[in-house]
């Protein structure tokens, strides 16, 4: 009785192994190509990556399984043909999978470094804008100065009206975005509360 049970369990296993490959590795074709191809595109790659992996993983899966219901194929995976079908998914899925870490270290995620010096700001009615980026620096690690892209996103009058609280902002050419705050003096109304 356990001989015929191992027996039945192997030709099942046998059966089987060669779909399960198949499924497995066009789910991770999937997800490899669909990284790849967000990584070339979408600027916010690295922030939607587990996205990416799990929606191309599962409609490789998902469009493997139809074309092989579709075309009857589902049966005959067991047999020695199957493996050149193997073969061509995996080495798909590595060109893809390297692809796609290419990109990934190729991409600038980093966002600039907005700083301040030690020196007082106050802006007083009638000074031009570049006083509220007087005492600032702004770096990228690719980009290098890019103190022409601040902008202010914010302005706010303290209760007495003699500081005011800037919020910046920043972007390099890769669109990563940084922000910084800081207080500054102020006489009179020199920018528009926002």
């Amino acid at each position: 009785m356990k001989e015929q049970f191992a027996n039945e369990e192997t030709r099942v296993g046998g059966g089987m192994s060669a779909l399960v490959w198949v499924l497995a590795l066009s789910g991770i074709l999937g997800a490899s190509a669909v990284c790849f191809v967000c990584s070339l595109f979408l600027e916010t790659f690295a922030a939607h990556f587990y996205t990416c992996l799990i929606a191309g993983g599962a409609a490789g899966i998902v469009l493997a399984a139809v074309i092989l219901a579709v075309t009857g194929k589902m049966k005959t995976l067991g047999s020695g043909s199957s493996a050149k079908t193997v073969i061509v998914l995996a080495a798909l899925a590595v060109f893809f999978m390297v692809g796609s870490a290419f990109m990934i270290a190729e991409k600038d995620t980093k966002a600039p470094i907005i700083a301040f010096s030690d020196e007082t700001v106050t802006m007083r009615e009638g000074d031009p804008e570049s006083v509220l980026y007087s005492n600032m620096i702004v770096s990228d690690d690719k980009d290098g100065d890019i103190r022409d892209q601040l902008s202010v996103v914010s302005f706010v009058y303290s209760g007495d009206g003699k500081t005011a609280d800037v919020t910046y902002a920043a972007a390099d050419s890769s669109g990563n975005r940084a922000t910084a705050s800081q207080r500054i003096y102020v006489e009179g109304k020199p920018w528009p509360e926002q």
